[in-house]
């Protein structure tokens, strides 16, 4: 029997850590702003923050598209902001991880949050 080589190749992708620091602070930036969007029901900040094929998924398994999210969630709650007959309480954003992949990335968190004023049901 001949022997063989067998060649494995595994190409890793390294970025820098400097790089990743100042994504991750041009995120937190980008978080920050969105933060602010959602205390005053700026749908169009908002909007510019997430990509066309966002998904979300809630606490209780409903997925909603960019549009269904707009249409169900934010555009009622920030007519209620606009109108100054609802404001957060409490919307911070906690346990913040970011992961970033090339020119992509992933951040991770949970919400605490807490209204006042007219009743929003989906």
């Amino acid at each position: 029997m001949k022997p063989s080589l067998l060649l494995l190749a595994i190409a890793v992708v390294v970025i820098p850590v400097a790089a990743q620091d100042a994504a991750e602070a041009d995120l937190r930036a980008l978080m920050a702003n969105r933060h602010k969007a959602s205390l005053e029901g700026d749908a169009d900040s908002i909007a510019k923050t997430m990509a066309d094929n966002y998904l979300q998924t809630d606490i209780s398994g409903y997925v909603q598209d960019k549009p269904t999210w707009f249409k169900e969630y934010f555009n009622p709650i920030a007519e209620l902001i606009k109108a100054g007959k609802f404001r957060w309480e409490v919307l911070d954003q906690k346990e913040m991880e970011f992961h970033i992949f090339g020119d992509s990335a992933v951040v991770i968190g949970t919400l605490e949050a807490k209204g006042t004023g007219a009743r929003w049901l989906p």
